[in-house]
């Protein structure tokens, strides 16, 4: 029984520093995999360690804990943390929820805090004559609008690109 895809995704996820987003994705695989899925998001290199590989139980408790101490000691990137999410979904345990819970309160307020600078930048530029594209709505409760007017005005202006 082979332990070498948890003992390099545990070594890699404990490792000082921040996260790599290759790991991320090892972590998603090996909690997909225990559930009898074989998706192939991390590479031929981690593929080729979950070969014999047999999940149990502790083995996913440990990885489980290892990804709730990265959030906690803030040694993920925010836009990591979707990556742990999802994985965190994938082992079932409904004891994370109030954690989740926390999480999802504290990337909201971030949220909405930035998207009131956002807002805000959008009406100073309109204001200075920037020829930012047109809202059919605006201000702090036009999420949505404003992260798309946003992204379409740094896109046009600067030819900034963004993932989503």
């Amino acid at each position: 029984m082979s332990k070498l895809a948890l003992a390099h995704l545990i070594a890699g996820l404990q490792a000082g520093g921040s996260v790599s987003d290759d790991l991320l994705l090892e972590a998603v695989t090996y909690s997909e995999c225990s559930q009898g899925r074989r998706p192939d998001c991390a590479g031929p290199a981690f593929a080729e360690l979950l070969v014999d590989e047999t999940i149990t139980a502790e083995d996913l408790t440990a990885v489980k804990q290892v990804l709730v101490d990265i959030v906690v000691t803030g040694r993920c990137q925010t836009r990591q943390m979707s990556a742990i999410a999802f994985a965190l979904s994938k082992f079932g345990d409904k004891r994370l929820v109030p954690l989740l819970t926390i999480w999802l309160d504290r990337h909201l307020r971030l949220l909405l805090e930035h998207n009131g600078a956002v807002s805000q930048l959008l009406y100073a530029l309109e204001d200075l004559g920037a020829a930012v594209p047109p809202r059919s709505s605006s201000g702090i409760t036009s999420t949505e609008q404003n992260l798309e007017t946003a992204r379409r005005y740094l896109g046009e202006t600067l030819g900034f690109t963004y993932p989503w």
